[in-house]
């Protein structure tokens, strides 16, 4: 991240640039060229946008062409029950499968982990489950921060697999709804995909979609 200072006198403005605070997280991706931007740290528009903080899943490339998405997650709350974290594992997880990725096929493995001492801190999801309204909103039940860290599902809100708790984990992997924002209704021209009609598809878009996503952590293991 950088900071510019900048001093404000009568009708002028003068700034000194100032140093590099930290490494920039988001590197440019050798294969796509994704993120050759020096600005991408901001958006894009470094003149509205910060840094963004909220990188919370950790995609590691493997030498072999495999990838894994890791959500590291704690859940809280009324419903945070052993038997309602376990169902949500099991929905993330099978979200697995082979998915076509920056135009070739690869096998993608998602899960949800712990929280430890060396999981970075800006990946680490706090998910409250609940029955019935979220507390944080009076419109909708389940909801996610887009790119963030903080959920709230229902689980009495079509709870299923490919329901709404991996529809709200792809919204914490940098995923936008893709039905009408008016309406919301499904938009028809994005057929059954899981960010247009939940329960729903989970297909190569929205899985690419999470792999490039700039707000989350990207390594690269054996």
């Amino acid at each position: 991240m950088k900071r510019i200072a900048c001093l404000a006198a009568g009708l002028s403005i003068f700034c000194a640039e100032a140093r590099f605070l930290s490494v920039d997280p988001v590197s440019a991706d050798a294969n796509t060229g994704g993120h050759f931007n020096r600005y991408a740290y901001g958006n894009h528009n470094p003149y509205k946008y910060i840094d963004p903080d909220g990188r919370v899943a950790i995609v590691t490339h493997h030498r072999n062409g495999d990838v894994s998405v890791h959500f590291p997650t704690r859940f809280h709350g009324p419903a945070a029950t052993q038997d309602n974290i376990d169902r949500i594992h099991a929905f993330i997880e099978a979200m697995s499968g082979t998915y076509t990725v920056n135009g070739v096929d690869t096998r993608v493995d998602f899960a949800i982990t712990g929280i430890h001492a060396r999981t970075p801190r800006n990946a680490r999801n706090e998910v409250m489950l609940v029955e019935g309204s979220a507390p944080s909103t009076a419109s909708r039940r389940s909801n996610a921060e887009l790119g963030g860290r903080r959920a709230e599902i229902d689980v009495l809100d079509r709870f299923t697999a490919n329901g709404v708790p991996v529809h709200e984990f792809s919204h914490l992997g940098g995923i936008d709804d893709l039905y009408n924002p008016v309406t919301g209704r499904p938009d028809p021209a994005h057929g059954d995909k899981i960010m247009n009609r939940v329960p729903g598809t989970v297909e190569s878009t929205t899985v690419e979609g999470i792999i490039n996503a700039h707000t989350n952590i990207r390594r690269y293991g054996r």
